[in-house]
């Protein structure tokens, strides 16, 4: 018995640590539509399948999807309330957060969908209600793609022999069907990512029918690549603790500073804001001010993504590197690389964190204390 509760204590500490490490999730399912292509009086979302509601069997799928946090439904503004009874009538869980009135196209449903979500979901998943055959391990495999690559799109093969005509409507070519897929939904994206390429396509006049498909514009469209480099040092100083990455490390001194020191922390801060031309650290959190005193860097280099998506940034990829000759640094880099992303909001494959020494030459040789370099691009 003791060896069971043992186990079942140890699986749920990897539940709660892969939840805890899993970016909070929308879901957003559009059902604005008012099926002028299927034709008939009643909105395809609202028809039944075995006695259920399309649009039911959709946020069903969804509800049931463990790597969605919160729902988004958008529909039209005169079907708000039928929405809203429906919900109560079919008991959804409490991850509905709200219904909402959509635009006069679906991309801009979209949007407003992607808007309403929580501000501390990273990751939004957009689904068109009609396609209510979609599975939760559908949901959870097409997220598990967005999470490293930013985007994701379900797909299902073409069957059918496809041709290209000219505008004659005569055969130029038959393509190969085997390299041919139809998208589908869910389309899921990273967040700021995707606000980021719908103000694109709005400023560009640019519409499209499928959510991917700006993510693809923008990738052909002019955007801009920017590089950042930042660099930090601080000498060694008893009674503090030693933070590294947000990590405390386990050393007989500390670092001396205003806030907690976290000299690679500062040096990733300095990297973006130089990336995007806003400054230093000092400009933004200077040691002058009391506010700032002993406070976490994780916070600040938060704030600071922060102000880069607001200014329509996105973080591509970040590589620091710490210079110390003590203390032993390797067992804490991946802990470092997590506690970064989760501050800035990015997927952990986009932080490199390596460490390395002066072999007893200059300050950090002489173990007087510790440097760091980062480079960073942002686009």
């Amino acid at each position: 018995m003791k060896r069971r509760r043992r186990l079942a204590g140890l699986i749920s500490g990897v539940l709660r640590v892969a939840l805890r490490r899993r970016p909070r999730t929308a879901g957003v399912i559009l059902a604005a539509g008012s099926s002028t292509r299927m034709g008939g009086d009643v909105p395809k979302q609202f028809l039944s399948v075995c006695g259920v509601p399309i649009l039911i069997r959709s946020v069903r799928a969804f509800d049931a999807c463990s790597a969605v946090d919160e729902i988004v439904i958008v529909t039209r503004e005169c079907d708000l309330q039928a929405v809203k009874d429906l919900c109560l009538e079919y008991k959804i869980s409490p991850k509905l957060k709200t219904v909402i009135a959509g635009g006069d196209t679906r991309q801009k449903s979209a949007f407003l969908g992607v808007e309403a979500a929580s501000n501390s979901c990273r990751f939004v998943a957009i689904h068109d209600a009609a396609r209510c055959l979609v599975t939760p391990d559908a949901i959870r495999s097409v997220l598990d793609v967005a999470y490293r690559r930013r985007a994701a799109t379900a797909v299902y093969p073409v069957t059918d022999t496809v041709k290209r005509v000219d505008g004659r409507g005569r055969i130029k070519e038959t393509l190969d069907r085997t390299e041919l897929r139809a998208a589908a939904t869910p389309q899921a994206f990273d967040r700021d990512f995707y606000i980021a390429v719908a103000a694109y396509a709005e400023k560009k006049g640019t519409a499209v029918t499928d959510d991917n498909a700006l993510s693809r514009k923008r990738e052909k469209g002019d955007r801009e690549m920017r590089i950042g480099h930042g660099y930090d040092v601080h000498r060694f100083a008893a009674g503090r603790d030693l933070i590294l990455g947000g990590v405390k490390i386990p050393h007989d001194l500390g670092l001396l500073g205003h806030s907690d020191a976290d000299v690679l922390t500062h040096a990733v801060t300095d990297a973006l804001l130089g990336a995007a031309a806003l400054g230093d650290i000092g400009l933004h959190f200077p040691d002058s001010d009391p506010a700032y005193s002993g406070v976490c860097s994780l916070t600040l280099l938060s704030r600071v993504g922060a102000l880069l998506s607001d200014k329509g940034y996105t973080v591509s990829n970040i590589d620091a590197t710490v210079i110390a000759e003590v203390p032993r640094l390797r067992p804490y880099i991946d802990e470092m690389r997590r506690k970064i992303a989760d501050a800035l909001g990015i997927t952990v494959d986009r932080v490199s964190v390596k460490a390395t020494t002066e072999e007893g030459l200059g300050f950090t040789g002489e173990r007087l204390g510790i440097a760091a370099h980062a480079v960073c691009l942002i686009e």
